[in-house]
């Protein structure tokens, strides 16, 4: 099967995600967290990207890169490479350590960029590991709390921060309160394929078969007396397949932005 196409940012920020191949551990003691972490410092120095966040679970991780080199395969190809490596020798073993290369999601506005940081500070607690972020030792969490978490010069805090106010204990204050939140976004959930019912590929079949059964051109979803069946549709493949914002989008000629704010 082909690769997916890479969706690009205006930005040059994305929200990354990289999971052990079938679903397996990427980390089993916390020397296999640390490699992580010093990897990924290692890779920031010779790529030069900026990392606002990030949040390892026992089998995926998130990053949120921002990209100033437009270099994001090579990094996480680095990255990737350099863990598996690791990875392999540690547990004495051969083969493919992660599925796939990687999924990423463009972060294309201020208000997607905030709730990317949520949710992948909220990682743990939607898993049920912790009750709130800042219980959780591997995410980038408490480097935006305080200075002694050993993540400081790896997490860039300041945009996020100054999103929230330029004194720095209000933002803090503002941050932390965001952080509880539920998020009324939906981002790209971590390997969303898993249950996907629509295949891939089938995504057009499927759109197709939808309007035949109520007697619609794909032209008429933009007309408004159809704006129900329009949201119909983007939900179903919102929720069924493993397509991305732009992708349905592009798929029904329906505007990024309407398609975002469809719950």
């Amino acid at each position: 099967m082909p690769r997916a196409k890479r969706e690009f940012s205006s930005t040059q920020i994305y929200h990354v995600m990289v999971r052990g191949n079938e679903r397996k551990e990427l980390f089993s003691d916390d020397q296999d967290y640390r490699k992580f972490v010093k990897i990924l410092r290692d890779v920031k120095e010779q790529e030069e990207y900026v990392l606002y966040a990030f949040c390892m679970m026992n089998n995926h991780v998130h990053l949120l890169i921002h990209d100033e080199q437009d270099q994001l395969p090579q990094i996480m190809k680095s990255i990737n490479t350099s863990f598996a490596l690791y990875f392999n020798k540690k547990y004495d073993r051969v083969g493919h350590v992660f599925q796939g290369r990687y999924k990423s999601e463009a972060i294309e506005d201020t208000p997607y960029l905030l709730t990317a940081v949520r949710y992948i500070h909220n990682n743990p607690v939607k898993a049920g590991f912790v009750n709130v972020p800042g219980q959780y030792k591997w995410s980038s969490y408490n480097t935006y709390i305080r200075d002694d978490t050993g993540f400081d010069d790896l997490i860039e805090t300041r945009t996020i921060l100054d999103l929230f106010g330029e004194e720095r204990k209000s933002a803090l204050q503002a941050f932390e309160v965001f952080s509880r939140e539920t998020s009324p976004e939906t981002l790209i959930e971590p390997w969303k394929e898993d249950r996907a019912l629509i295949s891939p590929g089938q995504e057009k079949g499927f759109i197709s078969e939808f309007l035949l059964q109520r007697n619609l051109a794909l032209d008429d979803l933009r007309k408004k007396e159809y704006k129900l069946v329009q949201k119909e549709l983007i939900k179903a493949l919102k929720t069924q397949s493993v397509l991305t914002n732009q992708q349905i989008a592009e798929l029904i000629n329906i505007d990024r932005n309407v398609i975002q704010r469809t719950k």
